[in-house]
């Protein structure tokens, strides 16, 4: 697929994520695996909201893809700018910021560290 038919963009709505679990974010091709491919930006930008008691419910990580395009590295990139995490109205909510310059591709793994299951909406950009 050639770069300008890569999404810049991509996002999830009323994903249901386990007790304890994890979710991957669709990527530059809108499908798994998730793959954002970076390469020509500068900025990501991760906006999340997600059903739980309290602000620590919910974690995101960023992790670039290692030279071999397949696997993700086992340490996240670290967050550029980040917007207090909030607890609303049975929410919480989160935007995060990360540095993509030089990164090929990253996987954006959003968690739920609440004991029950809950209900996350998350999107992703790039600039």
């Amino acid at each position: 697929m050639p770069a300008e038919a890569l999404l810049t963009r991509g996002r999830t709505a009323n994903q249901a994520i386990g007790a304890s679990g994890t979710f991957d974010l669709p990527g530059s091709n809108g499908a798994f695996p998730a793959k954002v491919d970076c390469v020509g930006d500068s900025t990501l930008t991760v906006s999340a909201d997600m059903t739980g008691a309290i602000v620590g419910d919910l974690t995101v990580a960023v992790n670039p893809y290692g030279a071999d395009g397949i696997t993700p590295q086992p340490v996240a990139l670290p967050l550029m700018y980040t917007s207090t995490p909030i607890f609303a109205t049975g929410k919480v909510y989160v935007t995060n910021h990360y540095d993509v310059t030089g990164v090929d591709a990253v996987r954006i793994r959003l968690g739920n560290t609440n004991v029950g299951a809950q209900t996350l909406n998350a999107s992703w950009k790039l600039a």
